[in-house]
């Protein structure tokens, strides 16, 4: 590849001992810590060469991945019986660029190859989300891409488009940089870290993606129970609506958020198109970001009743990518300040499970005033029309988490009510005056719930301390001021 190619051959995996052999090498590289690995090629056959089981290069060609990627696939589940007869992958993994009809059973992520780091529909960003939603078609959970690109030509990859790749990377099925590449002519290959706005930039949407893992996690065990990617091209999601599968480049990212992600050079606004017969929420547009601590602060937008129709948004580039919320939605998601969803070396740095006795919840109610969430962990949350006429109405949040966790709740209430009140007979709860004191870290509740309505932000914030298991925490919301 590049201006400086080099000659390789292919390992014969029709032979055993050719397997064994490959296996040792990768056992290898586990003994030295080796825990998740690119795992490359797997596609270049020779037609005239021939394998030891008789076959010819012309016959084995599409079938070599699956031989390939089931080499590293059996050593690994070996390892772990337990995990993957729970349905879990192992503590290793691969990811895969190569494959064939049959991959989907023995591949854990894809990612899409050598992307050109440009802006060309038919090899750089733009081809790279086609490529994402159509292996999500196939049955590919998680698809990523190289951010930034592999291949540079002449002209290096922008802060614009490492940006808008991020945006993208960000919507993936793993979001990962390249600091390798293939350079053809010209300077040396850019990074967005080389630049002050693309390292706050990669912050905030790293911070978004980490601080999505429960979002995500519930997403992986829906993969497992129903075969759904965690990018979903319309089709999936509205088979009744021509309009919105024939959008190539927007889909639904999980349960929850459509995205709209930036595609195209020079663009600093999207045309999105809302699926009929469905309530949404803007949330990019009105999302307040927390550069301190990396915290994303919910704010009201006008419930949309969508009758399938096109809007037009601003997409700036220092922003999360256009995202809108489908009404009825509770999205968990960990603390703000966690940096590491692995066990922390560095003393500085704060991992997942020091916050894992804080689960955050942001609640989006439909026009019913209703909301759910069941969690893959037995956790059950959901927010209902209890009672009320005319102005008057009370809201009914029940939860139930086996975990015992705190909760921290940001839920939007529109139209926004004049008042609002909370009682509990199963929790003390009072009114604060910031939001800061209900989002603390301490973990020292002790059955005490505290609540604050923002009117500026029309948005209601709940702290309580989970119920344990097979026990329900119920609050009542109390608003008046709204039909």
């Amino acid at each position: 590849a590049g201006p400086n190619p080099f000659y390789c051959s292919v390992l014969d995996l029709t032979n055993p001992g050719a397997i064994q052999w490959f296996q040792d090498q990768m056992q290898g590289g586990i003994d030295l810590g080796l825990r998740v690995w690119m795992y490359d090629y797997g596609e270049y056959i020779d037609p005239a060469s021939v394998f030891s089981n008789g076959s010819t290069g012309e016959e084995t060609h599409n079938d070599y991945p699956n031989i390939y990627h089931q080499t590293a696939y059996d050593l690994l589940t070996a390892k772990d019986p337990e995990r993957v007869k729970n349905g879990y992958a192992p503590e290793y993994m691969y990811y895969v660029r190569s494959g064939y009809n049959g991959s989907q059973s023995n591949t854990w992520s894809v990612w899409t190859g050598d992307p050109s780091g440009d802006w060309t529909d038919y090899a750089g960003l733009p081809a790279q989300l086609s490529g994402m939603l159509a292996a999500g078609l196939t049955g590919f959970p998680y698809i990523g891409s190289d951010i930034g690109g592999f291949v540079e030509f002449i002209k290096p990859t922008s802060l614009e488009l490492w940006v808008r790749w991020s945006q993208v990377g960000l919507l993936s099925g793993t979001m990962h940089t390249q600091d390798g590449g293939t350079i053809i002519l010209g300077p040396p290959k850019t990074h967005i870290c080389e630049w002050p706005q693309g390292r706050t930039t990669w912050r905030k949407l790293a911070k978004f993606r980490t601080a999505l893992f429960p979002y995500l996690y519930n997403s992986a065990h829906q993969n497992r129970a129903t075969g759904l990617p965690l990018m979903r091209q319309h089709i999936l999601t509205f088979p009744e609506d021509r309009e919105a599968w024939s959008q190539n480049y927007q889909f639904m990212f999980g349960d929850s958020f459509l995205a709209a992600p930036v595609i195209m050079e020079s663009q600093t606004t999207q045309s999105i198109y809302l699926p009929a017969g469905v309530e949404w929420y803007d949330f990019t547009s009105v999302v307040l970001y927390d550069v301190q601590d990396g915290r994303f602060i919910v704010q009201y937008s006008s419930l949309m009743k969508s009758s399938g129709q096109f809007i037009e948004v601003v997409a700036e580039l220092d922003t999360l990518p256009p995202l809108f919320v489908r009404a009825g939605s509770i999205v968990p998601s960990i603390d703000s300040t966690v940096d590491t969803l692995n066990e922390a070396q560095d003393p500085s740095v704060v991992s997942i499970y020091q916050r894992d006795y804080l689960l955050h919840l942001w609640a989006w109610l439909d026009s019913d005033y209703n909301a759910a969430l069941n969690m893959y962990d037995g956790s059950k949350f959901q927010v209902s029309s209890a009672s009320g006429q005319g102005t008057e109405r009370v809201l009914e949040w029940k939860s139930s988490d086996p975990l015992n966790r705190i909760h921290v709740i940001q839920m939007v209430i529109s139209p926004p009510p004049e008042s609002v009140s909370l009682t509990s007979d199963s929790t003390t709860i009072k009114q604060v005056s910031t939001w800061e004191e209900i989002a603390r870290l301490d973990n020292e509740d002790q059955g005490t719930g505290m609540w604050e309505y923002l009117y500026n932000a029309r948005v209601l914030w709940i702290r309580y301390s989970g119920s344990k298991k097979d026990e329900n925490v119920s609050v009542d919301i109390h608003i008046t001021g709204t039909q």
